[in-house]
Formats: structure tokens, C-alpha cells, sequence
């Protein structure tokens, strides 16, 4: 019995580490210590049943924490949800927790499946670290499939909070997902938990096994070749850049006025760009600024008259007449639309309604709700990136949540872009700090595993530009409106 509150402990310990490893937190290297209480637990354990509990215990805690940016977009008026109490409630219960325990459960299923190797024959367990790797690509597509929707396409979207992400501040562990991904570095992160919970054990448990030792031998062989891997040449952005950040709030359904004050604050953002001394340049606007679908005239002459004639490419997203939102590329010295892509990735409870909520509104007689929220921000998915050819430059992005989404950029280097982009509003969660922190880790990966420049322009959120290592080389410090240069 003793054993048994002494394995839920560990595993409470273990949660609450890999937790405060996560960013904002830069105390990213407690991921690899995180682990060790979690893989004591199981190697105690009676049973792969107690194991799947423990598991699962540490991934309540450190998703949970993870996703606690999730409140701060109440009060939820922007979703057609007024009450306070209301909008917490729907929070916790129809948005975190099921988020959670989704996410949760495959940490309990490699805990599972670990006990079981660790059991299996004498040599089991050096298939721990492939299976860790394989259940965080596997729970990429969990939420997928617990929120899908008519609209939503399912697959290996949902990377957040993956535990690679932990370290992207540091360079070189970010320099190894360009010859893997971020799936290779949790093969690498369980790898190296694993030999240090041998090592623990050999001093606290028992002495560790021949098989053990020559397991430990390969690790730091394994280890230190990865350490010769070559690093790609670094790529920086190839052209003048500007971000526009604006800082406008998300409603349930703009009005004119809000419109007009959106538009308003983008010319005056494109005005300081005016006067600044370039001879081309690529500007990119937030998420649904609608900049050249609202006023679109208005837009254009605007432009032309503030930029006097000099080679730009405005990168700009609006929502259609047919539902799909769409990244504009517009040459002002043609003028003319060079592409469009679609977004692929949405988001639920804010650009489509999953069964799930569908089927809970009309059980509680709100079938009403689901009409209104069609009408004002039902987004419909669109199916393939399509990438800009812009002054011998290529460029090809994605919009908002896809930062989360590896293959998506993936697909975006196979089309052979020299540079990649994120358009994003952050509105809903007026900018958390949390998300920032979260956000900015995927997309630092998202650089580095393809090697290619990453901009981010963001509404109520930080905007930066990357280099194809992933390092910062410009980045705001807060979400007021302003213009962010390289």
C-alpha cells in the first residue's frame, strides 16, 4: 500500500517539474529530470493498469497548466456567450477539461505501454523512447478527433505543448528537428531520461543490468553522433520586411464602426512605413485585418499614394462570401492579387462548431446559437497551401493556429518558399502572456526544422521575425499597435 501512494507522489512530482518546464518558464532543461519520477513510478508499479493511471496523472497536471490560458478569453461575448458565469462554466468543462484529459490520455497509454516493456524479456525497454515519440505523434491528432466538425479536417495538427517544445530557446537542440522534427527530439528527450532513471536506479533501486549498461553505453554514443550532425547554412529574410501589429478586440459580428477604426489604425501604421527609406519590402498584416476586403478600393489608393510606386507585397486575410478565410498577396506595383491560399487549419468554438458543441446546444434547446454563430464566424477549411512568387522571392505562410501544425510549414519548404509567415490575432485571449510564450516556442521550431526565415504578424498578440535557425531577430515586447521592421 505504502508503494502505491509512494507512486502516485512520483508521479505528482513529475507532473508538477515537466509543468514548470513549460514555457513562459525558462527552465526548460527540468524536462529531461521531469521524467525520471514518472519512470520510477512505472517500474514500481504492480500492474500496466496503475501505470495508465499514473501516466495519465501527469499529463492532467502538466496540460492542464499548460492550457490555463484557455480562461483568459472570458467573458466569452465574442463567441455570443454574455454571462460571466456561463462562459466559465462552457470553459471548463466543454473546452479545458475534455482538451485535457485528450491529451492526457496518451501520456497514460505510453505509461502503459512502457510498464509493459519494461517486463517484456530483459531488453523491453529500449523501445520506451520509440514509443513515447510515436504516442506524441499519435496525440498530435487526438484533439482532431475529439473536436471534429463538418468543416474541420482531422490529422496531426494539435503539437501544442509537446514536450520538445520546452527547449526551443535553446539553439542547438532546435538544430536537431531539421533531420527529424520535434518527434525526433522527444525520441532524443525520452532517450536521455531514460539512461538517467538507469543510473538513479543503479543508487537507489538496485544495481542496473548487464543490458542496461550496454543500453546506457549506446545512449551517450547515440548522443554525442548527434552532436556531429551538420548544421544547414542559415537562412535570414531575403528582402525588406515590415510586420503591422494591431491591437483590435474580436466580437461575435463586426460592425461598420469597428471596421472603419480597424482600417483607420492600419493607415496609420502604413504611414509611418511610408516614411521610412527602402526600395521593396514585404508587408505583412495580422489575421483578418481585412485590410484589402473591407474598403478595398479605399485600400489601394491609399497604398499606392503612401508608397509612391516602390515594389511591395502586401500579405493581408479576410474572410470570404463563401466562408473560407483567404491570405491575400497583392503587388502594389502592378497592382494586381499575384495568389490566394486558404486556411487549413481552424480552430474549434471560434471559426466552426464541432459535434460535440452542436449536439450539447441543441440538447439544452439552444439550437438558435448554432445559426447565429454560422452566420457571423463559421470559417469552412480550405485544402492545399498555395505559395506567392513575389521579385524572384518565394513566400508561403499559414494563418494563426497553424503555427502548432509541422506539416503544414513542411509542405509549404516542399513548394520551395525562401521564406515562411504566420498571420495571427490572439484577440480572443487578449494577448495571454502564456500563449505568447507557447506560441513563439512552435514557431522558432517551425523554423528551424525547415530552415527557412519565420514572421509573425499578430493582432492583440507579440510579433517577431525569425532566422532559419530559429533565432529572434526582431520581436515586440507588448501587443500595442505598432510597426515591427527588419
Amino acid at each position: 500500500m505504502f508503494q502505491k501512494y509512494l507512486n502516485v507522489l512520483l508521479a505528482i512530482l513529475s507532473g508538477i517539474i515537466l509543468a514548470i518546464s513549460s514555457p513562459p518558464s525558462f527552465l526548460g532543461w527540468l524536462i529531461f529530470l521531469g521524467f525520471l519520477p514518472l519512470l520510477a513510478a512505472i517500474y514500481q508499479s504492480k500492474n500496466a493498469k496503475n501505470a495508465f493511471f499514473l501516466g495519465g496523472l501527469v499529463g492532467l497536471i502538466y496540460f492542464g497548466w499548460g492550457l490555463r490560458w484557455f480562461f483568459a478569453a472570458l467573458p466569452l461575448a465574442w463567441a455570443g456567450i454574455q454571462s460571466y458565469f456561463w462562459g466559465f462554466i462552457f470553459t471548463l468543462l466543454v473546452a479545458w477539461l475534455p482538451t485535457t484529459l485528450c491529451l492526457a490520455l496518451f501520456w497514460g497509454l505510453f505509461s502503459w505501454g512502457a510498464w509493459r516493456l519494461f517486463n517484456w524479456k530483459k531488453i523491453g525497454f529500449i523501445f520506451v523512447p520509440f514509443l513515447f515519440g510515436g504516442l506524441e505523434y499519435l496525440r498530435a491528432w487526438g484533439p482532431s478527433v475529439l473536436w471534429a466538425g463538418s468543416e474541420a479536417q482531422i490529422g496531426p495538427f494539435w503539437t501544442l505543448l509537446n514536450p520538445a517544445y520546452n527547449l526551443a530557446w535553446f539553439s542547438a537542440w532546435r538544430s536537431l528537428s531539421f533531420w527529424g522534427g520535434i518527434y525526433f527530439l522527444d525520441f532524443l528527450l525520452m532517450l536521455g531520461a531514460l539512461a538517467l532513471f538507469f543510473i538513479v536506479k543503479h543508487f537507489w533501486l538496485a544495481k542496473i543490468a548487464r543490458p542496461e549498461k550496454k543500453f546506457l553505453g549506446a545512449t551517450l554514443l547515440i548522443l554525442a553522433a548527434v552532436n556531429f550532425l551538420p548544421q544547414p547554412p542559415r537562412q535570414n529574410p531575403p528582402t525588406k520586411i515590415f510586420v503591422l501589429q494591431t491591437k483590435q478586440n474580436s466580437s461575435f459580428q463586426n460592425t461598420f464602426a469597428q471596421e472603419t477604426a480597424a482600417f483607420q489604425e492600419q493607415i496609420a501604421l502604413l504611414k509611418e512605413i511610408a516614411e521610412k527609406d527602402f526600395a521593396e519590402a514585404l508587408i505583412f498584416f495580422p489575421e483578418d485585418s481585412r485590410f484589402l476586403g473591407t474598403f478595398p478600393t479605399a485600400a489601394r489608393v491609399q497604398t499606392a499614394r503612401l508608397l509612391a510606386e516602390r515594389p511591395v507585397l502586401l500579405i493581408d486575410s479576410a474572410r470570404t462570401a463563401n466562408q473560407q478565410s483567404l491570405i491575400y498577396f497583392y503587388d502594389t506595383g502592378s497592382p494586381t492579387f499575384v495568389a490566394t491560399s486558404p486556411k487549413i487549419f481552424l480552430i474549434p468554438g471560434g471559426e466552426y462548431l464541432p459535434y460535440t458543441i452542436k449536439f450539447l446546444a441543441i440538447l439544452l434547446g439552444r439550437g438558435d446559437y448554432i445559426e447565429k454563430f454560422n452566420a457571423a464566424r463559421q470559417y469552412i477549411s480550405g485544402q492545399k497551401l498555395r505559395t506567392a512568387d513575389w521579385q524572384k522571392i518565394k513566400i508561403g505562410g499559414e494563418l494563426c493556429s497553424s503555427m502548432m501544425a509541422p506539416g503544414i510549414y513542411a509542405q509549404a519548404r516542399r513548394q520551395g518558399v525562401d521564406i515562411l509567415f504566420n498571420l495571427a490575432s490572439h484577440a480572443i485571449f487578449k494577448g495571454s502572456p502564456i500563449l505568447e510564450a507557447q506560441n513563439l516556442a512552435m514557431a522558432q521550431m517551425r523554423a528551424a526544422e525547415n530552415n527557412r526565415p519565420m514572421v509573425q504578424a499578430t493582432n492583440y498578440g507579440l510579433s517577431f521575425v525569425l532566422d532559419g535557425w530559429g533565432n529572434v531577430l526582431k520581436k515586440t515586447d507588448s501587443p500595442e499597435p505598432r510597426v515591427l521592421e527588419y
